[in-house]
């Protein structure tokens, strides 16, 4: 895999710590980062929770719980349950995680499992890692997570919440499909609040900028950004002192502006050209804010 290539997150369940870490150095010269669980529930839970997991490695035989880890009951049809849970994973929150069944009791298994699952033989890691490039690289998520990289660096470091990830996606989708329907605008404006909830988050904007709905008050936000003394519902006035470039203050005024002025139209109107200009801006914002934070809040 390519050192210009977006890095691929995977998990693997399996309660054998010392292959687990064998797995993930040879993950780790692939350029796959490899998290991992020691029973399906906890594992679930990871999953469902840390939006970067691109795919997932299933022991053919786990546990189902902590319970079952201090009893040391294993039960084999345990995959397709996971199988089940992921799929929900994946349709409820519009994700597509690949997996796949990697087990040293292959003999005794392929026959249940196959056609289902692809399944590995513990011994052959080579194999199991090729496959999970294979799999994750032809999926569109991850073309365009690759294709767009840098973009995706204010998430990757935490500084917005990658709950909102799908957000960027949809952006970038939009322009990739060159749709410029006035429906793609909300996304964008979506973008700009969790933007500012980072922000918030690393104490760059006050909190108390947050509504009573735990919002961002966009204006406000928008005022601080442009380095403008803005008041909050107290009367408490606040400055940024950091300073933010010119292009940077315009970018957020504009896209705070724009993507609030085409409420009146239907969401099939075609917007061609705001949408680029907007598009644009906010793919800068989302690159220099990274910068910023490091120079100002690591």
């Amino acid at each position: 895999m390519s050192k210009n290539q977006r890095p691929i997150n995977a998990f693997i369940i399996d309660d054998k710590q010392d292959y687990i870490e064998s797995l993930r150095i040879a993950a780790r010269s692939k350029r796959i980062i490899l998290d991992s669980s020691t029973n399906l529930e906890t594992g679930i839970d990871v999953i469902k929770n840390n939006k970067q997991i691109d795919f997932v490695i299933l022991d053919g035989k786990c546990f189902v719980d902590q319970d079952q880890e201090l009893t040391g009951s294993t039960v084999s049809n345990i995959p397709v349950r996971a199988k089940s849970q992921i799929d929900d994973i994946n349709r409820e929150q519009n994700r597509c995680i690949g997996y796949c069944v990697n087990t040293g009791f292959y003999d005794d298994l392929q026959g249940n499992f196959d056609g289902v699952f692809t399944i590995f033989k513990k011994d052959d890691d080579e194999k199991l890692l090729d496959f999970v490039i294979n799999e994750v690289s032809q999926s569109e998520l991850y073309k365009i997570k690759n294709k767009y990289n840098e973009c995706f660096e204010i998430f990757d470091l935490g500084i917005v919440d990658s709950k909102y990830e799908h957000l960027l996606v949809d952006v970038l989708t939009s322009i990739e499909k060159a749709d410029y329907r006035k429906k793609n605008i909300g996304p964008m404006r979506d973008l700009l609040e969790a933007i500012y909830h980072g922000l918030i988050s690393v104490t760059c904007i006050p909190s108390s900028f947050l509504n009573q709905n735990g919002n961002p008050n966009l204006e406000w936000c928008t005022r601080f950004m442009e380095q403008r003394t803005t008041d909050d519902a107290t009367g408490n006035s606040f400055t940024l002192t950091n300073s933010v470039p010119q292009e940077m203050k315009s970018a957020f005024r504009k896209l705070k502006e724009s993507t609030s002025a085409f409420a009146h139209l239907n969401d099939s109107d075609i917007i061609k050209y705001p949408f680029l200009s907007n598009s644009h801006l906010l793919l800068e914002l989302v690159v220099w804010v990274p910068v910023f934070h490091s120079q100002h809040y690591k």
